[in-house]
């Protein structure tokens, strides 16, 4: 196993928007400082290069917040790294403009952030598998340094250390608890929603039998693309609810979504933040934008005009089994309603049943004994995204993407990343005993 025996000063699992933001922030930091201050950092990410949500990366759907919640905007306007700056570079700006559109499509979206993470080609290492962190003890007893050990795709084993940490390896996809889900190759999340049907239904003339399962915004988009875009398959859709709901996007309520809300958030009791969460659960949560609902009506309706019977949703289904044979899937679901059994049979099943996010990390099991965990299981974290450690641990570990319970709704979503990115940044400083006072430093470019 190599290490390169150099010690960072900060290493990010995973570089995805929530560690891409947090690179963007230091980067600005550092232009700001010159020579004041330097940060040592190393990202570790699994893919082999940028790309966000690969697998739902479908044509013609657009992002569900403005294009002004980039990386940066919110935080520093006039930062290179704007999503507008993105747009002169790449010679669109009149075109944009003229669009009118506040709400990009996702694969333009993407395409800006991977524009972003080339600048930051010389601190990431692609195709790393983060496999441990264990603890480095100095002279003193206490722990100095974190050992993060790695694979890569050849399986070559690599470890490099760390003075600090920050962990955003995102959501991980997840099935229903009571189901045994299949390991089949027509049987898959949808986070993996277009590659799969690349590799395994090419053919979009074929009358292919697609059948989805959940009904939030993925389900939704998945199965407008299906009757859209294999016009001699059939598409069904089952979900527990009666039907596809629409997100709450009035402004008063999306003023939740506001950073100050973030403070507000945090200093609630467990059981407020809880009537909290569940009071605007429908802001996020197996809901549907508005538009997208109506344009599925109309399909519907214009299939109804014609006579023919191709595409449907079948409402308070709950999924009960799943298994294969000969090439089909068979789903057994129960009626929640009348608790009758349907059972139906299709060529795939694509499960948009949404992602998890564990108050444990799997990758800090090692340590465990040294954080600080609440009555719910979960880590006591710090306001600005530290987790609280006990005597003797020095180092600093931050993780993102995974607060929503003590940070609030926006919390899995981009609206917040450039404050969050900036208020780690700020905390890091601290930690590196390096102060930064808000009113005489401009996180800028």
């Amino acid at each position: 196993m190599a290490f390169e025996g150099k010690v960072y000063d900060l290493i990010g699992v995973g570089f995805g928007p929530s560690n891409l933001s947090l690179a963007v922030a230091v980067a600005d930091e550092m232009e700001n400082a010159g020579a004041d201050w330097n940060l040592e950092m190393l990202f570790l990410e699994q893919k082999p290069g940028f790309v966000w949500h690969e697998g739902m990366l479908i044509k013609n759907t657009n992002m569900q917040i403005s294009f002004m919640k980039d990386l940066i905007t919110l935080r520093n306007p006039k930062s290179r790294f704007t999503f507008l700056n993105y747009i002169k570079e790449q010679n669109r700006l009149d075109e944009f403009i003229n669009l009118k559109e506040f709400y990009p499509t996702r694969i333009e979206f993407n395409d800006y952030m991977a524009w972003v993470a080339q600048h930051f080609e010389n601190c990431v290492r692609y195709g790393q598998t983060v496999t441990s962190i264990h603890p480095v003890t100095g002279q003193d007893g206490e722990v100095e340094y974190l050992e993060v050990s790695v694979t890569d795709a050849d399986g070559q084993a690599s470890v490099f250390r760390t003075r600090h940490l920050v962990v955003a390896s995102g959501g991980t996809p997840t099935f229903p608890a009571t189901v045994d889900v299949p390991q089949a190759d027509n049987v898959f999340h949808s986070h993996n929603f277009l590659y799969r049907l690349n590799q395994q239904f090419s053919n979009s003339e074929e009358p292919y039998r697609f059948l989805i399962v959940g009904g939030g915004q993925s389900s939704a988009e998945i199965f407008t693309h299906l009757v859209g875009s294999y016009p001699n398959a059939d598409v069904t859709v089952a979900m527990r609810a009666f039907n596809y709901k629409p997100a709450d996007g009035s402004e008063l309520v999306n003023q939740i979504f506001f950073p100050e809300m973030t403070d507000f958030f945090y200093e609630l009791s467990p059981e407020n933040r809880e009537k909290m969460l569940r009071a605007h659960y429908n802001t996020n949560y197996a809901v549907v934008d508005s538009s997208l609902i109506r344009s599925i009506y109309k399909m519907l309706y214009d299939q109804r005009v014609v006579g023919v019977d191709r595409f449907r949703i079948l409402s308070f289904l709950e999924l009960k089994e799943l298994s294969t044979q000969a090439g089909e899937v068979f789903a057994m679901f129960e009626n929640v309603m009348t608790r009758e059994t349907v059972q139906l049979q299709s060529d795939a099943v694509i499960m948009a049943t949404g992602y998890d996010r564990p108050k444990r990390h799997p990758l800090l099991k090692s340590l465990e004994p040294f954080l600080v965990t609440v009555e719910d299981g979960g880590y006591e974290i710090e306001r600005e995204y530290r987790l609280v450690t006990k005597a003797g641990f020095k180092p600093s570990i931050f993780v993102q993407g995974v607060n929503e319970g003590t940070h609030g709704l926006s919390d899995t979503l981009l609206s917040v990343l450039p404050y969050r990115a900036s208020e780690i940044l700020r905390s890091l400083h601290q930690q590196m005993r390096t102060v930064i006072n808000s009113d005489e430093v401009t996180i800028g470019w």
